[in-house]
């Protein structure tokens, strides 16, 4: 589980700010708000982060590897798993 506010500091440090904005990625990249992404969800997600298109079996293999537990969503740890990747943080804009 990730802290994102420390009430002893009265502030968020660094790396909790970087959560909240990788979080906020993936709220609304969460189209039906179930709190998982779908592969459908994901697709979605990349096509407006891409200056070019990658193919649907791409963007499985990407969900696939970072779907840790198999349920064929993407929780908000695996979520934040694949956006502290540098490969997709290079990939992705912002």
């Amino acid at each position: 589980m990730y802290i994102l506010y420390n009430p002893e500091k009265q502030q968020f440090n660094p790396t909790d700010a970087a959560i909240v904005q990788r979080y906020d990625k993936c709220h609304s990249c969460d189209i039906n708000k179930d709190g998982r992404i779908s592969i459908k969800e994901l697709k979605k997600f990349i096509e407006t982060q891409e200056d070019h298109h990658i193919p649907h079996h791409l963007i499985k293999t990407i969900h696939a590897y970072f779907d840790r537990n198999g349920d064929a969503r993407l929780d908000f740890e695996e979520f934040l798993e694949m956006m502290n990747n540098p490969i997709i943080a290079k990939t992705f804009k912002g």
